[in-house]
């Protein structure tokens, strides 16, 4: 329908009535002469009608015939916008830029994305596919899929699959990533499950080999649990793999502070800004110069659709080795919970925290001490060296 509208914009919209003579006859000779008539109406002996600017100059002929007179009385189009502003050259020029803009949109990509990837970043599969030739602005006839997709693959060996969609002014990089198989246990081997930690056992579950410990009992680092040696009926003894796990009762402790080794200062020195419009990069500013540089982009955005004119800012900046005696107080809280969360969110993956118990010293530098109850997995699996088996009775 769309197509349809714009055809008849382009060739001219006639509205026009015809009176008096016989309307079917007119009608029909219209349709013998390929005159096309759409939206007819005809009242109290009036047709009403639209045809193309083309159509209404070969009516007169069918009118004569049909002896109906016609009568235009609206006129729309684009031959009539442009005879209403002929003297306008202004108009025209702009009308045409507008055209060729529209033109030079579509046949570019605007949008890059990237979907499928959990941990490849999307910053580094970009970075590849416009070295391969896929970036903001490139013309969709330049494009070779094919090299894109081999240039992907070539440059992450971790990336099983992938593809590259054009859907309109969008580039759709899908990809999946390789599934790492699973670590196979294997059956060979001598192992004991010793305690990891001390540790009051709660719970322990033995898949393979002979229990040593068991519920409700007070257990040392080093203790073995489970038993990877095992007695033949006929008292001689083998050796497995032992299998299970003990979950304890244990207390952790933290202590943090300020770690000025790990960090670095960093001194934002200025920004560089430039302004892409149909894929031409223009700078808004003195550029600066920097150890590192950080770049954002902001895209404009009309109605839902990303249109091919932003801003690209690049943050320049220089870092610096901290000192002790540099920081501020401030500063020195953040170092010491950026230090005490560091080793806090670790534990709490592995262990299900009952209580906690949280305390900070008075004097500088600050201390973070932490304190705890948990309840975690203490099996750890150990070699057994060698077999001692027990003296029998003669």
């Amino acid at each position: 329908m769309f197509m349809i509208r714009l055809i008849r914009f382009i060739l001219g919209t006639v509205t026009f009535k015809g009176t008096g003579g016989f309307a079917a006859r007119f009608v029909n000779l219209c349709h013998l002469n390929q005159i096309p008539l759409w939206e007819m109406t005809t009242e109290d002996g009036v047709l009403r009608a639209k045809t193309s600017l083309r159509g209404y100059k070969k009516m007169r002929i069918p009118a004569r015939k049909s002896a109906v007179k016609l009568r235009a009385t609206e006129k729309s189009g684009l031959p009539f916008l442009l005879h209403s502003n002929r003297a306008r050259i202004g108009l025209v020029i702009g009308l045409a830029a507008a055209v060729l803009l529209y033109a030079l949109a579509a046949s570019c990509i605007w949008r890059v994305e990237v979907s499928g990837n959990e941990k490849i970043s999307e910053r580094a599969l970009l970075q590849i596919a416009a070295d391969a030739g896929l970036e903001r602005g490139t013309r969709k006839g330049r494009l070779d899929v094919s090299v894109i997709e081999n240039a992907i693959k070539s440059n992450l060996p971790s990336i099983s699959w992938t593809a590259v969609n054009i859907r309109g002014s969008t580039a759709v990089i899908e990809v999946r990533e390789q599934v790492e198989a699973p670590d196979i246990v294997a059956d060979e081997g001598a192992y004991d499950i010793v305690a990891s930690r001390d540790g009051y056992i709660e719970e322990l579950t033995i898949s393979r080999g002979v229990a040593v410990a068991k519920n409700h009992m007070t257990v040392s680092k080093g203790d073995v649990l489970i038993s990877g040696v095992v007695q033949r009926k006929d008292a001689t003894y083998y050796t497995v793999r032992a299998m299970g796990v003990c979950y304890a009762r244990t207390q952790r402790a933290i202590e943090a502070s300020a770690d000025c080794a790990a960090y670095m200062r960093v001194f934002v020195t200025g920004e560089n800004r430039y302004i892409y419009f149909f894929g031409l990069r223009l700078l808004s500013s003195l550029p600066k110069q920097g150890s590192s540089i950080v770049t954002g982009e902001e895209d404009m955005i009309w109605q839902g659709d990303l249109l091919p004119v932003g801003v690209e800012t690049q943050t320049v900046y220089e870092k610096s080795s901290l000192s002790e005696e540099q920081l501020t107080e401030k500063e020195h809280r953040l170092l010491a919970c950026a230090d005490f969360y560091e080793q806090y969110l670790p534990l709490c993956e592995t262990c299900e925290m009952t209580e906690q118990n949280l305390s900070f010293s008075d004097t500088q530098p600050l201390t973070i001490r932490w304190s705890g109850s948990c309840r975690e997995n203490i099996a750890l699996e150990q070699p057994i060296a060698t077999i001692s088996e027990p003296e029998t009775e003669p």
